[in-house]
């Protein structure tokens, strides 16, 4: 486990971070920042601009055909290509939300659509993750982009099927934090349901961002709200336990332009995660207890069945559970295995086995009485 992670932080675009600086609607580029996002609108806006000097720039769709037939993708794999071809500003990767149809559910109303696994899906993902990369010579990652699956078990398919795309296609993962806390609360779960199904080897880059609930208590996604406590908490969680990197950038989305109206507010939550205190957890000591809690286990199985033991060894000085610990360490050593009976054991094993009693009344006879 790797006990050390280093945050490199990132931040979405936002138009007034490239306003003159006397402007109203000037907002400064958070200090903090090293790692920014940017859509191909932005990408062509400011071409022969240099953007956020110092900072890795990463190319992001939040639609594309993804899912959808080969055409679509070959034509969409070009057009990306040449904005990045022919734009002074050099991306370094490309984040791709994993999501369905455009032209279907959401996407026909201009938002990410809902990603559904099929064998279909699956395999017109490997081919544009590929596409796209052999198309543009750069890593591409996925993000997690659903927000209104109909049950736990669509959740569970959907991230078995995101890890089955991003081993094929040998891609990374961009887990939005504040996506899964969204769909698992509009499902009614805990959010650690999906900490468990994530292929955290993947993991380069986590997302987190406001959410906004609705009037009949669903929560939607907001980039206009400031990252909430629990999103915090969970950020936390998933660094003390999960990531496995020994470097992850975590990205707080704050790109709606409402935020040129709370500049300060914005400053702060890049402030926040500067300063984000976590301690990763260590290897549980109780990992390292086994065989005491077996040895224990065991002394405690020899005093039901065989509380005489207890008498004859007390009779000697000793204590049964010291004299049992003594004999396990020593059988720990052997070539034979513990068992309890002999009728769990086969013919072929005889040789190699030893019940606890015989083994134990053994190592009483040879070495104390």
């Amino acid at each position: 486990m790797n006990t050390n992670i280093k945050i490199v932080t990132g931040c979405g675009y936002h138009p007034s971070h490239m306003m003159p600086a006397d402007s109203t609607d000037f907002m400064s580029i958070p200090a903090e920042a090293q790692f920014v996002e940017l859509g191909l609108a932005e990408l062509e806006r400011h071409n022969n601009i240099a953007l956020y000097p110092g900072c890795e720039l990463s190319l992001h769709l939040a639609r594309s055909p993804i899912c959808e037939d080969e055409e679509s993708q070959n034509n969409f794999c070009e057009f990306v290509q040449e904005k990045i071809s022919r734009n002074s500003n050099k991306v370094s990767s490309i984040g791709v939300h994993l999501t369905g149809n455009r032209n279907q559910g959401l996407g026909k109303l201009g938002f990410s659509s809902h990603f559904k696994t099929s064998a279909v899906n699956e395999d017109n993902a490997i081919r544009f993750i590929k596409k796209l990369k052999n198309q543009t010579a750069l890593p591409v990652w996925i993000e997690n982009a659903n927000f209104y699956s109909s049950s736990a078990e669509e959740v569970i398919q959907n991230w078995e099927s995101a890890r089955r795309i991003l081993d094929s296609a040998e891609a990374k993962l961009i887990f939005d934090l504040t996506h899964s806390y969204i769909e698992c609360h509009n499902l009614g779960l805990s959010p650690e349901f999906i900490f468990a199904l994530i292929p955290w080897k993947c993991v380069v880059e986590i997302h987190i961002s406001g959410f906004v609930v609705g009037a009949d208590g669903a929560l939607h996604d907001g980039h206009s709200q400031p990252v909430k406590p629990e999103i915090w908490q969970w950020l936390q969680f998933i660094l003390e336990h999960f990531v496995t990197s020994s470097e992850v950038i975590v990205n707080i989305e704050h790109t709606d332009l409402s935020w040129t109206r709370k500049p300060a507010q914005y400053a702060e939550e890049f402030a926040l995660l500067k300063n984000f205190k976590f301690s990763r957890k260590q290897t549980s000591v109780f990992s390292q207890k086994q065989i005491d809690y077996a040895i224990s286990n065991l002394n405690r199985i020899v005093s039901l069945r065989h509380p005489e033991i207890q008498n004859l060894l007390s009779a000697y000085g000793y204590e049964q559970r010291d004299v049992l610990s003594a004999w396990i360490q020593e059988f720990m050593q052997g070539d034979l295995r513990l068992v309890f009976s002999k009728n769990e054991v086969s013919a072929a094993e005889e040789k190699v086995t030893v019940t606890l009693m015989d083994g134990f009344n053994e190592y009483i006879r040879k070495s104390l009485v």
